[in-house]
């Protein structure tokens, strides 16, 4: 096809629409708030010790657990109800408190248990004061509303918000995390960053968009969460997935290995937020273009786009971890090469539910795609660190699970 052509096509579809600029605030909102956090990871190591770093992960990795279920896996099926019902303001407005009334009070059951198992637990006794200051990220899950904002195609609000709260931890930290005593501070900072980036955009749609939300009714409530289980259970799986290989990590090799392990997690972590917005801003603009034909080519180009995302890690890695880590964490480089083929898998699974899935309504598949690539991770990077603890037999066998995961996709569909 003739250059002229193609870029013709490109401008239609994408410079000329909301896509350009969706992306371009996701991947300064996200990839620009990863950054800031790779920038403090190095000082933050170095200051808590490779230890604290580590009990601080585990905590947090806890802390998720309870998160899956605030969240209940919301977001996508939320922008797809905001797309809908953006022109019908009644319509919008009930929409917006369902979802916010589902999640508060999500918030309100996961705390009793949360509290409870700290208690009863000696090991996490001690760590309360770590768990209280993570509860802001719980609290932050439940007043997140990005998803409004995404739906709308107005994604510069949320954005300026969340990196203004990132920003501000900087002199947060430098200026008060000094040693390992300063753990919990460390905590506190990271909680109210992520807190205030929610907080803010929720006041902001209340009092510019005069959001008046009515009081959602339980059955709004009850039909909306039975809507999005698929999607809990689906991403519920992943961040058990995840939370589970920090966990085994921390207990199989040790708590600064896993520190070390991060550092090469992080670096992937921003290669993938950078990738993923793709999906992401295409959504709200492509869902109701969803045909056979344009399907195929984002799948194509989803797998393109993930094979130089790990050429481009093994190019740049090596030098980014030294920096954050220091010269102790070379093998966090290998770490970041081999989890590198996740950004891949993650481009087509995520396509593949976007476009294929929640079109056709056949949310099931996005559990079933969840459900194998949860089982197959947690039992084989199980038995690869009870035979070999180590963090590259860790990042293998996530490696392994990654590109049979595309295999298991490209099944279902």
């Amino acid at each position: 096809m003739h250059l002229g052509t193609l870029w013709a096509k490109f401008k239609r579809n994408i410079v000329d629409t909301k896509v350009a600029e969706n992306y371009a605030m996701l991947v300064l909102r996200d990839v620009g708030g990863m950054l800031i956090g790779l920038f403090l990871l190095s000082y933050t190591i170095r200051a808590l010790g490779t230890e604290g770093y580590g009990q601080f992960l585990i905590v947090l990795a806890i802390v998720e657990y309870f998160g899956i279920v605030v969240g209940f896996g919301m977001p996508t099926p939320a922008v797809k109800a905001i797309v809908d019902c953006h022109a019908e303001p009644a319509a919008l407005r009930r929409t917006v408190a369902k979802i916010v009334g589902a999640r508060l009070g999500l918030l309100a059951i996961v705390v009793p248990p949360l509290v409870v198992i700290v208690g009863l637990t000696p090991s996490l006794r001690e760590l309360w004061p770590l768990f209280a200051a993570l509860f802001l990220v719980l609290a932050e899950r439940a007043i997140d509303i990005g998803w409004y904002f995404h739906g709308l195609k107005r994604m510069q609000v949320p954005t300026l918000f969340a990196l203004g709260a990132r920003i501000a931890t900087i002199p947060a930290i430098l200026l008060s995390v000094r040693s390992a005593n300063d753990l919990i501070i460390y905590a506190l900072i990271y909680g109210l960053s992520q807190f205030v980036a929610a907080a803010l955009p929720f006041v902001y749609a209340l009092w510019h968009d005069r959001l008046r939300l009515p009081r959602p009714t339980l059955p709004d409530i009850v039909g909306w969460t039975r809507l999005c289980t698929p999607f809990f259970l689906a991403g519920g799986l992943g961040t058990v997935r995840n939370s589970t290989l920090s966990l085994l990590i921390g207990h199989f090799v040790g708590l600064g290995e896993l520190a070390i392990f991060s550092v090469g997690k992080r670096l992937v972590d921003i290669c993938r937020e950078l990738t993923n917005r793709v999906n992401h801003a295409l959504y709200p603009e492509f869902v109701g273009k969803a045909t056979a034909a344009v399907v195929g080519k984002i799948l194509r180009s989803e797998l393109a786009l993930g094979a130089v995302a790990v050429v481009g890690i093994a190019a740049v890695g090596y030098p980014a971890v030294v920096i954050i880590g220091g010269a102790e964490a070379d093998a966090a480089y290998v770490v970041a090469i081999l989890l590198g083929f996740t950004v891949a898998s993650e481009l087509y699974a995520e396509a593949c539910t976007d476009f294929v899935f929640i079109p056709q309504r056949r949310h099931r598949m996005v559990l079933y795609r969840q459900l194998f690539s949860a089982v197959a991770g947690i039992l084989l990077c199980a038995a690869a660190m009870m035979l070999c603890p180590t963090i590259l037999t860790a990042a293998i066998a996530v490696a392994i699970v990654a590109v049979a995961e595309i295999w298991f996709c490209k099944k279902l569909i």
